[in-house]
Parts: C-alpha cells; structure tokens; sequence
C-alpha cells in the first residue's frame, strides 16, 4: 500500500513536471499546471467527499473575471477520488457571509493582501486554504501552498492544517515540505 502511494505522487510530481504547464491565466499567475497540482494535492487530504462533488471557493479580490475562468478551468478537471469540482467564486469581502457548502478555499493573488480575513474564515468554518502565492505562508493563510513551476512545490503548514481540523496521508505529509 506504501508503495502504491509513493508511486502516485511521484507520477503526480513526474507528469506535472513534462509538460502540462501552460501560460498563466490573464491578471493572475494560477496555471493549469497549478491546479492540476492542487487537484492532485487535494486527494491526499483526509475527509473529502468520495464521489461527491468537491466543492472549492475561489476567493479573489477585485478580479471576478479570472475568478471565473479559474473555476470553469478547476471544473473541467477530474477531482480527487473519482470526484469532480465545483468551484464557486467569492469575493474576499463577502466570504465571512457567504452561504452554503464549502471543502476548500483556492486564494486567488489577488486576495492575498486580505489573508487575514480568509485565515479567520478558515479556522472558523474548519476549511483547507491552498493558494499559489509564497505570501500566503508568511501570512499564515494556507494550508497548502502549491506551485507547479518547472516542478512541482508543496509546502504544508502543519500548526493551520491542525487549527482547521485537516489531515492529510502520512505518504504525502513525508513528500511535502512543512512549515
């Protein structure tokens, strides 16, 4: 079972890194290499709807538009566990009220200059943060932080996974950097 494991995220590192990097979406840096990698990441956390879909608000700032294309791109793709997305944009501001289910949040770039706030958010409503922005670690935003540049980047924050309930396989938790 080990083995098995180890073997999918390395295929998961292996086939990001050939190739499936594409030119950045306009007004943001989150490729389709990114979140096939966020996708990826997603199906080691513990918990998430098998079969259901999973459902990931995409908080942004200003910038709807991009939001919108990241969440119709997130959809088409396959999601962990024989799942699929859906992915519902927000706008930082009204995330506090937002209404209805959420897994998982993706911090657009934009957002990041309101980490705080999703952080808070986070911790009360117990979701996973993941953005592509370094930034969200230092603010303490995210629970992954996820690149796919070259090759693939991970970095865990093992104290805000804890503080939003989350856990991950211990294969992955080895594979991956923690802050």
């Amino acid at each position: 079972m080990w083995f098995s494991a180890h073997r999918h995220v390395a295929a998961v590192v292996f086939s990001v890194t050939l190739g499936l990097a594409s030119p950045a979406f306009p007004a943001d840096d989150i490729t389709a290499a990114d979140l096939h990698a966020i996708a990826n990441a997603l199906g080691f956390l513990n918990g998430l709807p098998h079969g259901a879909p999973v459902t990931v608000g995409i908080v942004f700032a200003a910038d709807a538009k991009a939001a919108a294309q990241i969440a119709a791109t997130l959809e088409a793709m396959p999601g962990p566990a024989q799942s699929s997305f859906k992915a519902v944009p927000i706008a930082a501001r009204d995330l506090a009220h937002a209404q209805g289910h959420l897994d998982t949040l993706l911090i657009m770039p934009d957002a990041i200059g309101q980490a705080a706030m999703v952080a808070d958010t986070a911790r009360h409503r117990r979701l996973v943060t993941v953005a592509t922005d370094p930034a969200c670690l230092e603010q303490d935003a995210c629970v992954l932080m996820v690149r796919a540049q070259g090759r693939v980047h991970i970095v865990l924050n093992t104290q805000l996974a804890s503080a939003v309930g989350a856990s991950f396989s211990s294969v992955f938790t080895m594979m991956v950097e923690r802050k």
